[in-house]
């Protein structure tokens, strides 16, 4: 082809100086129209070369092989992952409800207490001192009663002997049974079923009310803390199952409901408390264990979703390959833009743009372009 070219151009160049021969023109202006010609004539010549080496070079345009995704309605759940910390529904720190000397502790830490078991018993010598002195007084007042009584049914005496006995034997029944009261809070007992995790005080040492002598924990019962965004609220409620796992046990995994959603945002990070409670069967989980929680957010039997890899996004927005037949009945690349929601598990769900029974461009979705040529490999 290019020898072809080449031949034309010379025959042309001849016809050319045979035409200026023939004209009487001056040489100088004969050279440089010739000079003229011929570089024109060398541009031609080169695009004509450019354009049919491209041509001869031009490869027809290469068949994509790919597999083929029929769209169905199917069930999509989407689940909102938030991490919370696990708290003990019997967790105290235990302190005396009087002031006194630790006489006696009956527990050691790690040791199972019953409710109402003896923990600790405060030296309470002057308590029961005082408590014998006045049984002694209110055995006094109670017989000085009685006579007093036995005299004033007779009429004998006067009205205010007989209120001022009655009076004073009242009044040390209340002393006394004060003081009973007073030495029954000597001995710091459990006030649930727990395990004594530790001990703060020891015999010898004083004790007061709101100074903390043990610490007594319950895992039975546990309930887990989680911090939700206030954004969630219109999708989640009391009720709905969350999915609790545990980073420190992976194999663990608990369903439960959630039990309360808090009623005050937090200004802070403008997220809501969620309560869920779970029970510690085998005592495997502690207070305060970092827990992962799924609580699902979105439901649908009949949704479409493709895989989130397969959709690209342009400045027009996100889209997919179809696949559609040409009027030669050759299979090309459609684009299709679609309109998307939630992810979940790879998975994205497709609000608008895909129908069920849409052929969907999977495996090669990368290597195709709007109108590419196609060959599938899957029969679907």
């Amino acid at each position: 082809m290019k020898t072809t070219i080449n031949t034309l151009s010379i025959i042309f160049l001849l016809f050319v100086v045979a035409s200026c021969q023939q004209e009487a023109q001056d040489p100088k202006q004969e050279l440089l129209k010739l000079k003229t010609q011929l570089s024109t004539t060398q541009a031609r010549i080169s695009e004509l070369e450019t354009i049919i080496e491209n041509d001869s070079n031009k490869v027809e345009a290469k068949t994509v092989f790919v597999d083929l995704l029929s769209i169905k309605a199917d069930t999509f759940i989407h689940y909102i992952s938030v991490t919370g910390s696990v708290e003990s529904d019997n967790q105290a720190y235990i302190s005396p409800e009087i002031s006194g000397q630790i006489k006696k502790v009956l527990v050691h830490e790690g040791q199972k207490v019953k409710k109402g078991h003896a923990l600790m018993i405060l030296n309470s010598e002057i308590t029961q001192k005082t408590i014998n002195e006045v049984k002694t007084n209110l055995e006094l007042a109670r017989t000085v009663y009685k006579k007093q009584k036995e005299l004033w049914d007779q009429n004998i005496g006067s009205e205010i002997q007989y209120l001022q006995a009655k009076n004073n034997m009242r009044s040390l029944e209340g002393k006394l049974e004060t003081l009973q009261v007073q030495q029954r809070m000597a001995t710091i007992r459990a006030p649930y079923d727990g395990t004594v995790d530790n001990i703060f005080q020891h015999e010898g040492e004083m004790a007061s009310p709101g100074r903390q002598v043990l610490q007594l924990i319950n895992l039975k019962n546990l309930k887990v803390y989680v911090n939700m965004s206030e954004r969630y609220l219109p999708y989640v409620h009391k009720g709905d199952i969350a999915v609790v796992s545990f980073p420190t046990y992976p194999d663990l995994v608990i369903k439960a409901p959630l039990f309360r959603i808090g009623n005050m945002i937090n200004p802070a990070n403008r997220t809501v408390k969620v309560q869920i409670n779970i029970k510690n069967k085998d005592g495997k989980l502690k207070p305060n264990l970092i827990s992962k929680i799924k609580i699902k957010d979105y439901y649908n039997e009949k949704a479409i979703a493709v895989p989130s890899i397969i959709i690209k996004q342009d400045l027009k927005g996100d889209y997919v390959f179809l696949v559609v037949k040409n009027k030669k009945g050759s299979l090309l690349a459609k684009k299709q833009y679609i309109k998307t929601g939630v992810s979940h598990k790879a998975k994205s769900l497709v609000l608008e743009g895909l129908s069920p029974n849409d052929k969907v461009i999977y495996n090669g979705y990368n290597l195709v372009r709007n109108g590419s040529l196609i060959r599938v490999n899957n029969e679907l």
